[in-house]
């Protein structure tokens, strides 16, 4: 099991650092890369709607928008729903860094698959589906099965 895990984390790692240093603005931090691929992928969003694709802390999605407003990629306003809140929309330069990173993501997916005989992708691709089903299942309970095996009833961030 250890192994899958450390493979899943360097195999993301590396295609991260392959799309940074290939991404037009090579000034733009992968943390930066994966927040504009959300925003430019949804056009707007609020702030706490990327808090939650990302997985991040409000502060630290704060801090990359701001940055990202500084550098023309993104334009921040007032949630007209709720004054409190801010709204995020992509502009045309934010739009084409999601293109560029979604092509050099597929390039470098594509690439190591390679590696793998047709029929087993196959068999592969399916497997991620339903690993992908089971995080996506897992993510929208807050993680109540697996907190409850590890014995953290009630630790839930989501309640």
């Amino acid at each position: 099991m250890d192994n899958i895990r450390i493979c899943f984390r360097r195999i993301n790692r590396w295609a991260q650092g392959y799309v940074a240093r290939r991404t037009r603005d090579a000034a733009l931090t992968p943390s930066q890369i994966q927040a504009l691929r959300h925003i430019g992928y949804h056009g707007t969003m609020s702030q706490q709607e990327l808090v939650e694709d990302m997985g991040v802390d409000k502060a630290a999605v704060t801090r990359l928008v701001a940055g990202l407003e500084k550098a023309g990629y993104v334009i921040r306003t007032a949630d007209p729903k709720d004054g409190r809140a801010k709204v995020i929309q992509a502009t045309e330069a934010a739009l084409q860094v999601k293109d560029d990173v979604i092509a050099l993501e597929e390039a470098y997916y594509n690439w190591l698959l390679e590696a793998l005989p047709e029929e087993e992708r196959e068999t592969f691709a399916r497997q991620m589906n339903l690993l992908l089903q089971r995080a996506r299942e897992g993510r929208r309970s807050c993680y109540c099965e697996l907190d409850a095996r590890r014995g953290k009833e009630g630790d839930d961030p989501c309640t």
